[in-house]
């Protein structure tokens, strides 16, 4: 047993290098398959409808808070009038 893990660990090297191989081979065979791609491609669309969800909330608050401002600056030249 000791002979066979002496000789594993002499070609620590070679192992890790094909075992790299293997899984680079592997991972382009998943990447390339049907059930990747069709994963993929709904994830970005997820990614890109909460985007556009984003943006639309975020032109929403700039607007409310301009509404705000304007109602301020009224009220405060209502004011200043009133004086």
């Amino acid at each position: 047993m000791k002979k066979a893990l002496d000789g594993i660990i002499e070609h620590k090297n070679l192992l890790l290098f094909i075992g790299g191989a293997i899984t680079a081979l592997a991972a382009k065979k998943v990447i390339e398959s049907d059930v990747a791609k069709n994963f993929a491609v709904k994830t970005v669309a997820k990614a890109m409808q909460f985007q556009d969800e984003a943006n639309e909330t975020l032109l929403n608050i700039k607007e409310d808070a301009e509404d705000i401002k304007n109602d301020a600056t009224n009220i405060k030249k209502r004011t200043i009038i009133n004086k």
